[in-house]
């Protein structure tokens, strides 16, 4: 928190929870830093799909036991799959993986910092040419 701080930011609430379920019908996007946590989350989302559509986890339709395929499910991807231009990599996973800032002492925080601001602007950027935020 003090590499926060540090930019000043300090306001927010900070909570780190397991991925639930119904988050993968709740939100738009789910984001992952690195290719491990990218592909929990996809099995995860393939098998919330199947759940919902009473199957046994397959991920075979949209997700909102209807069969019309039309719900709405969210899309599962690196934060690095979204560019600075605001478009996003053609394979899922493709994109830049977010380091661990664990190990890397109070540098390793302030590196994977920027690296976040960074990758953030490509996602806002993204999220503007898809016109889901106004400019």
């Amino acid at each position: 928190m003090s590499t926060l701080r540090h930019h000043g930011i300090t306001s927010y609430t900070h909570a780190a929870r397991k991925i639930r379920r119904d988050d993968f019908f709740a939100f738009d996007y789910i984001l992952a830093m690195d290719g491990d946590n990218l592909d929990d989350l996809l099995h995860e989302k393939r098998r919330a799909m199947g759940r919902r559509k009473g199957g046994k986890g397959d991920g075979a339709g949209d997700g909102d036991g209807d069969g019309d395929g039309a719900g709405q499910v969210a899309e599962v991807r690196l934060m690095g799959d979204f560019l600075p231009d605001g478009s996003a990599v053609e394979k899922v996973g493709a994109g830049e993986e977010v380091g661990d800032p664990y190990y890397g002492g109070k540098e390793g925080f302030e590196v994977v910092y920027r690296q976040l601001v960074r990758l953030s602007g490509g996602f806002l950027k993204f999220l503007e040419r898809q016109g889901e935020v106004e400019n």
